[in-house]
């Protein structure tokens, strides 16, 4: 079966001597159970995704004709939507095939230099990552800012660590796509259909509840409001860059954003309101603000 490997340029000459070597890496402890020495492989069609996502300045593919029993798992990645009012499809799938013993040299039966990829492909795809992150960012800041804000969690530094992880997995998906000025129409597009369906978007605006306006810092009962007061929902994550445990990571996921062109995407999809109810506040508390 042919498959595709893309790695680093400056790996060539060790792989055409030695092969596809399995490693322990981060990726290989995600995928599997328990951790062991693992390689990926890609089929044809996804070999211009994970062009983008790999985020190499220089890389080759390495293009490899092995036996199936060589495939520990396959893993498929991504979302891809059809749209009739646009007669488009949105967002992109790729697979991932891991592999946990060498792939020797004989198997190997081509090296494609990246740059020799077909670059409207790869445009094809970068566009369509761009479709995913809309979707993929939009599920990781809505569970992110209902844990900061709600009781009995956003003091838990064990649901800001699953954040912290949270937001290193979107980072490292995404930090190989840039958005252009062209792709805003479309992702603003999947953003209001994403809202009508009646999911949290990235670019819901974030109220409190009967728009109170208590001065941002001001701390009741142990909550300190913030200056939401209408922020898109992406850039409510500043609030929490003095965090000190996500603080670094809320940083890196609103760095990613603005690379994806987010603020420049004007999209009307509703709101995210905030409770006094869920804030931990009580009755006693919510009557002084409602005066």
């Amino acid at each position: 079966m042919k498959f595709y490997h893309i790695t680093d340029r400056k790996n060539r000459h060790r792989i055409l001597t030695e092969g596809i070597i399995p490693r322990t890496g981060h990726r290989s402890a995600s995928v599997l159970d328990d951790r062991h020495n693992v390689l990926f492989l890609s089929d044809e069609k996804s070999i211009y995704a994970w062009s983008i996502l790999l985020n190499f300045e220089e890389f080759d593919v390495i293009v490899v004709d092995v036996p199936s029993e060589l495939i520990y798992n396959s893993y498929t990645y991504g979302s891809e939507f059809e749209d009739d009012e646009y007669d488009t499809t949105f967002g992109i799938k790729y697979n991932e095939y891991a592999c946990r013993d060498t792939i020797e040299p004989r198997y190997i039966v081509d090296v494609i230099p990246g740059e020799s990829l077909d670059p409207d492909k790869i445009e094809e795809a970068r566009s369509r990552l761009c479709h995913n992150a809309c979707y993929d960012l939009s599920a990781t800041i809505k569970t992110i800012v209902r844990i900061m804000e709600m009781p009995g969690l956003r003091n838990d530094e064990n649901y800001k660590n699953d954040i912290n992880d949270d937001i290193g997995v979107a980072c490292a998906c995404f930090a190989g796509v840039k958005a252009t000025p062209e792709d805003v129409p479309m992702m603003k597009i999947i953003f209001e259909e994403y809202g009508m369906e009646g999911n949290y978007t990235a670019m819901d605006t974030i109220e409190y509840i009967n728009h109170c306006t208590v001065e941002p810092g001001t701390i009741i009962e142990g909550y300190t409001f913030k200056d939401f007061h209408g922020q898109k929902l992406w850039d409510s994550i500043s609030n929490y860059f003095d965090d000190p445990v996500i603080g670094e990571s809320a940083k890196k996921l609103h760095e990613l954003c603005e690379q994806l062109l987010f603020p420049s995407i004007d999209a009307n999809t509703g709101g995210m309101l905030l409770c006094f109810d869920e804030l931990g506040l009580s009755e006693t508390a919510v009557s002084e603000l409602l005066k």
